[in-house]
């Protein structure tokens, strides 16, 4: 087995070497023909050095028989076409060399099966197109939610032997210097310091995966192959809404590194959601500081009815505020941000696939353990150690299903619903806030006149 490094194929005196560990087979470049994915090249197996010379040698030729006019990549950028990737990594610095011959002209694709990991990671987040206007470059890639996308940190792998001082400084220089080559291409690549952080945060056994949809969206890679919300609802507005506040703010982030959006977390107010012939608007106010910004969501479920994704016509875009240029909202934007990608796969990419939001809306949980108390007015019946599960759910109008179930030393349970009508055994029940017989929350039993409370342990 041969040993390739990710980072710098470089050998420092008998055996010093900064990669990513072992892999093998030599990448075949060749060209290719995926209409779903848009590809007409693929990459395929270990990148190697002198890979970047024949992709050039092989995009050229395919600028020939597609009739372009001499060899220049403007026909790709043109007509935006995509390198799909299948690989496990290889030379970091042949990686760099492929991104900086695609950057600006030619999209990439990790298609359905594929993997794409390492120094192929670095080639797919490369992917980008002109758009010969103030946009200027943007980024042009695209993950099918069933492959996969892998990060991990180098590693220095270190023969047996005694190294100098001087063989050991090498080494670092050869490693801080690929970094910065990587560091100085942020902004032409589209790249984001926090993925970098997430990078280096992995070790070099270890893979971190864009596998949730918060993940793709936030360091803008758009998914496709996935199901499309059944229903435009109030609920997948704020899904897409509050994502994409949450991938802006990230991004606009002084330090990057110290902002980490919550998936979890929602703001804004209800949405408005409109149907003009066919056509979806919803507007969704409420963020910013303030509420001052608003959310506006546009999503023609025509669009791309021929390739099921709207590749070449954009199944929905998305705004915030007075942001002019948006962004390209994919089908998965509107399911819950924690969903895994692999969930949302659908059967086939030709054809189109719906499924209802709520069915991947996950049920946030929460646990406490303290004391349980029924009062009667104020005599106090009853009173033990106990233990609640909460659980809260966000219904497709917005309204939040919040279940505590209380479990008493007997095993018997007292079960509190809020959100909407207060409930207590699925009786009839309201909220006490003042005049609180304990320091805790309680609830009145308005068809037994019973008080139920419960206190939380000191910690």
């Amino acid at each position: 087995m041969k040993l390739m490094h990710w980072l710098v194929s470089a050998v420092i005196g008998s055996g010093v070497f900064l990669g990513f560990g072992q892999v093998a087979e030599a990448a075949e470049i060749n060209a290719y023909d995926d209409p779903y994915m848009g590809c007409i090249v693929k990459i395929e197996g270990v990148i190697q050095p002198g890979d970047a010379k024949v992709l050039e040698r092989v995009l050229k030729a395919e600028l020939i028989r597609r009739g372009a006019r001499g060899d220049r990549f403007e026909y790709m950028n043109e007509n935006g076409h995509r390198i799909c990737l299948d690989s496990p990594g290889g030379s970091f610095s042949e990686g760099l060399r492929m991104a900086e011959l695609i950057q600006g002209a030619m999209g990439t694709a990790v298609p359905r099966g594929a993997r794409c990991e390492s120094a192929c990671a670095v080639v797919f987040m490369a992917g980008s197109q002109s758009t010969e206007s103030d946009a200027g470059v943007v980024a042009n890639r695209k993950l099918h939610a069933g492959a996969r996308l892998g990060f991990h940190a180098p590693s220095l792998e270190v023969a047996e032997g005694a190294y100098s001082e001087a063989q050991v400084n090498k080494a670092y220089k050869i490693a801080v210097f690929g970094l910065g080559q990587l560091m100085a291409r942020m902004s032409d690549m589209k790249l984001s310091q926090t993925l970098i952080a997430e990078m280096l945060k992995t070790p070099p056994e270890e893979m971190f995966y864009v596998d949730t949809v918060h993940k793709a969206g936030r360091w803008l890679i758009p998914v496709v192959g996935t199901v499309r919300p059944s229903e435009i609802t109030p609920l997948a507005v704020s899904n897409a809404c509050n994502s994409y506040y949450a991938w802006t703010g990230d991004r606009l982030a002084t330090n990057g590194f110290g902002f980490d959006p919550d998936p979890a977390q929602r703001w804004g107010w209800s949405p408005q959601i409109s149907n003009r012939s066919g056509r979806i608007e919803a507007v969704m106010d409420g963020f910013g500081q303030e509420g001052s910004l608003n959310c506006k969501l546009y999503v023609d479920p025509a669009a791309g009815a021929n390739d099921a994704d709207g590749l070449w016509g954009q199944y929905a875009s998305i705004r915030m505020g007075e942001d002019g240029i948006g962004f390209e909202a994919s089908a998965a934007t509107f399911f819950d941000p924690r969903t895994p990608l692999a969930a949302l796969v659908r059967p086939e990419d030709a054809n189109v696939t719906t499924r209802d939001v709520m069915a991947h809306t996950p049920t946030d949980r929460s646990t406490e353990q303290g004391t349980c108390y029924v009062f009667k007015g104020s005599q106090r019946l009853d009173f033990d150690p106990c233990g609640f599960e909460r659980s809260i759910q966000v219904q497709s109008n917005l309204s939040e299903r919040d279940v505590s179930t209380f479990t008493w030393p007997s095993g018997a349970k007292t079960v509190v619903e809020r959100g909407g009508d207060t409930k207590i055994n699925g009786r009839e029940a309201k909220t006490i806030w003042s005049d609180k017989p304990v320091k805790g929350d309680c609830w009145l039993n308005i068809g037994s006149g019973n008080t139920f409370c419960f206190e939380k342990s000191a910690s």
